[in-house]
């Protein structure tokens, strides 16, 4: 990148990104306090609790190197280490948690996470390229691309995709001049992915070790051991305590992986033809009739006719690029394709394949390699490998312009445009998360003693028990008192006995549809005096007339200091 690139023009196309994520998710920004990114069957509510909770951590209970919580499935602890607790995103909404609620902070990180992602690519395409239409029009492919959408709209954490272009940019600086510099900044982006979602750590191992091994066999040589070393110890300082944690729970019973049951081949590994076909929610495809049908969210991964087009044009134009931005097309076009056939998973060895079948398949999914269990999230690194070669096609592009018939600066609204017009969602969709009034009233009472919410259930990445309402774990955001339903990634099916295993709690999961038993109703008076609980809140839309009545009898009978109340 040339000196001219000066931090103010950074700046400048920083809050270009900005602004143009608040007109791709139009309304939001005008829904702030009340509406995220998603869906009622999405994690959008959780990823809301992930930053209170960090922040709980940090400031009140000094707790934040446990990596644990009893905030939810109270009174036990499970641990966040394998949860997508999104440490980085939490840590980053900070200094907004102490001006606005979770949910405006939440929304506001969102947007900055786009121009996060817009700026990271614009700088790497701009070393690639030394070209800024090419390199302004990569990072707004990038960043707003419709996998980004797809993930905010049902896995919110998935869409933080930022450190991939930031990471490549400092690795590629740092292969080719062995700065210490280039160094420190690739291995701190690299541990506050794996703080973050150690899915993509995984992605990013890989893609280092395939980058470093291009290096060596083009340039007979490793980069600077020294700068290397110091690297690598910046990495082990900032996530070491993670990763005693990480390595312990990997080790431990409740980090073995479950094998996804044979119909989970087709709904998580790579459709061919879903990297051609629009999503729905694109609003200029929204109305052809082939796009206009529902499709997993998961599989969706359309990369865009524009780059698409602009890949295959850096392609057919090779000869003509110059030797060494070849050799870069060269590797991410190799990249692009085995993160593909990584994407694919079971897929490679032939359809309608058996995951039991595959022991070595299977031995490779274990540990922290469980996320290859749903190979379709390799097809990101595919993605960014689309992009990059597209913008070396924008390049060549903008060099045929001899006529002048467009000047660059014209030349470059209209591409911005017309990729902006591609990816366009409006209107961006949203997931109401309105919080009724009585968790307002509650959070002014002692938030030490747990609040019992009515209907009860759990949920981790392989099993739900009861009836799991997502947002009840969002109002704990505002309210603050420990509840005992909750939802964390991938724990021990041993904290959801915890609560099957007692008559008062097995009676509660399944009180909107059936009648309790004389030890079940003594029972729930058991679990009133044993922890202490002196409210009750009923989110009655879940019970009928009758069921709702017994319930409150139960409660009525019960000796002790209880309040009941109802979530409208």
């Amino acid at each position: 990148m040339k000196k001219s690139s000066s931090v103010k023009q950074l700046f400048s196309i920083f809050t270009l990104f900005i602004f143009i994520g608040i007109l791709y998710t139009y309304p939001l920004a005008f829904n702030l306090s009340s509406m995220l990114p998603g869906s009622g069957q999405s994690d959008t509510p959780l990823s809301v609790w992930n930053i209170w909770h960090l922040k709980k951590a940090i400031f009140s209970d000094h707790n934040f190197f446990k990596f644990d919580t009893n905030y939810i499935f109270y009174p036990q602890k499970p641990s966040l280490i394998l949860h997508n607790y999104t440490i980085v995103t939490g840590l980053m909404s900070l200094p907004f948690q102490y001006f606005f609620t979770p949910i405006v902070s939440r929304n506001l990180i969102f947007f900055i996470q786009f121009a996060l992602t817009g700026l990271g690519m614009y700088l790497l395409v701009l070393y690639f390229t030394n070209n800024k239409i090419a390199s302004l029009w990569a990072g707004i492919t990038l960043a707003f691309c419709p996998y980004v959408i797809i993930r905010s709209y049902n896995y919110f954490h998935f869409s933080t995709i930022w450190f991939f272009p930031c990471f490549i940019y400092f690795l590629w600086r740092f292969l080719n001049s062995g700065g210490l510099k280039f160094s420190v900044l690739a291995a701190i982006i690299y541990a506050l992915c794996l703080l973050n979602d150690q899915t993509y750590f995984v992605f990013l191992t890989i893609l280092m070790i395939f980058t470093i091994v291009f290096f060596f066999l083009e340039k007979h040589k490793l980069p600077s051991i020294k700068n290397s070393i110091i690297g690598l110890s910046v990495f082990l300082i900032l996530t070491l305590p993670y990763l005693i944690g990480l390595a312990s729970k990997i080790i431990a019973k409740e980090a073995s992986s479950h094998i996804w049951p044979d119909i989970c081949i087709d709904y998580f590994s790579l459709h061919i033809h879903n990297l051609f076909r629009p999503s729905p929610i694109l609003s200029l495809y929204r109305e052809i009739p082939y796009i206009n049908v529902p499709m997993k969210h998961v599989t969706n991964v359309f990369a865009g006719y524009i780059p698409l087009f602009f890949a295959a044009f850096a392609l057919v134009n090779l000869k003509n690029i110059s030797h060494e931005k070849r050799k870069i097309i060269i590797f991410w076009l190799i990249t692009g394709a085995l993160f593909f056939l990584l994407a694919l998973g079971p897929y490679c060895f032939g359809k309608d394949q058996s995951l039991n079948k595959f022991s070595l398949y299977n031995l490779l999914c274990s540990g922290l390699l469980r996320q290859i269990r749903i190979p379709v999230r390799f097809s990101l690194v595919t993605l960014v490998a689309i992009y990059i070669i597209a913008s070396f096609g924008v390049e060549r592009f903008t060099k045929l312009n001899k006529q002048n018939l467009l000047n660059n600066k014209n030349l470059c609204l209209f591409l911005v445009l017309l990729q902006i017009a591609e990816f366009l969602p409006i209107p961006y969709p949203l997931l109401s998360l309105k919080t009724p009034e009585i968790y307002y009233k509650l959070a002014s009472q002692n938030t030490n003693s747990p609040i019992l919410v009515l209907p009860l259930g759990w949920q981790s990445s392989y099993k739900t028990v009861g009836i799991y309402d997502k947002k009840i774990q969002f109002h704990q955001t505002i309210h603050g008192h420990p509840i005992f339903q909750g939802q964390i990634a991938r724990i021990e099916d041993s904290y959801f006995d915890y609560y099957t295993q007692q008559d008062g709690f097995r009676y509660l999961i399944d009180a909107n549809k059936r009648l309790p038993t004389s030890s079940e109703t003594k029972g729930v008076h058991n679990i009133l005096r044993t922890y202490g609980i002196k409210n009750v809140v009923i989110h009655n839309s879940y019970f009928d007339s009758v069921h709702l009545n017994i319930l409150l009898e139960i409660f009525k009978d019960y000796p002790g200091e209880l309040t009941v109340e109802f979530a409208t």
